[in-house]
């Protein structure tokens, strides 16, 4: 079931996601380019893939529910663009070459998404950034949320689980056939204050417990001042490429 309280935080906290939250590693752009000018994007949030697409000459159709989110994304003004102020299951659109979605498909409908998305388009490319910690860093990490973590939501979870986690969906889903799955590394240098933004736009850490919520980001904040007030994080933009069946 989707937690509608982590969401919406999205679209209370649009200024800072925009501001904090990384973009897309541009090989990921360029598998999309390959599959044709004519994109219907969902959950584009403020557009971080969607600047992108346009970047490179294609079509958007950005379909996004929250209203500030929105507002956002049309006043950049971008080429090529349309914004459509809605949750995706209650669009209905169609002749699309591939339907994306970039760090939003989890927000989905289970029941409905990739129906929509076959009925929608003959490509489905899901975007995903993961952080991939250092293993020292990440048991630093694990001990902080094991202290001041609340919920039953996973944190940190590794790469290869992503992977795992969207592989089984798609090929399960019974409409797109098993997924291409390209991994693309890059790294990102954030200061203290750069990361405490970043995991503040999180939807598990946006709901928190105002206590454990600043116990946690204080706890952060002490092992990336220790390592000199910053620290670099590698990422992988998983980018999985699936064609509709028939």
């Amino acid at each position: 079931m989707i937690d509608d309280n982590r969401r919406t935080s999205f679209d209370r906290n649009a200024a800072l996601y925009d501001a904090a939250r990384p973009s897309y590693d541009l090989r990921a752009i360029d598998v999309i380019r390959e599959l044709g000018p004519r994109v219907l994007e969902i959950g584009a949030g403020t557009g971080k893939a969607t600047e992108l697409l346009a970047r490179v000459g294609l079509h958007v159709t950005a379909v996004e529910p929250g209203a500030t989110m929105a507002a956002a994304l049309r006043a950049k003004d971008l080429p090529r663009v349309r914004v459509v102020e809605a949750r995706f299951e209650d669009v209905v659109e169609h002749d699309y070459d591939t339907v994306v979605a970039a760090q939003a498909w989890h927000w989905m409908d289970p029941a409905k998404k990739y129906v929509l998305a076959a009925a929608a388009a003959p490509h489905l490319v899901l975007l995903y950034n993961i952080a991939d910690f250092e293993l020292s860093l990440r048991a630093e990490l694990d001990a902080v949320y094991a202290a001041h973590w609340v919920g039953d939501a996973a944190r940190l979870q590794p790469v290869v689980d992503h992977r795992a986690k969207y592989e089984t969906e798609i090929r399960d889903s019974g409409v797109f056939a098993p997924p291409r799955i390209h991994d693309f590394a890059w790294t990102q240098r954030y200061t203290t204050q750069q990361y405490l933004d970043l995991i503040a736009t999180y939807s598990d850490h946006a709901v928190l417990p105002q206590a454990n919520r600043d116990a946690l980001f204080a706890a952060i904040a002490a092992i990336i001042d220790r390592a000199g007030g910053e620290v670099v994080i590698p990422y992988a933009t998983l980018a999985f490429v699936a064609r509709r069946l028939g």
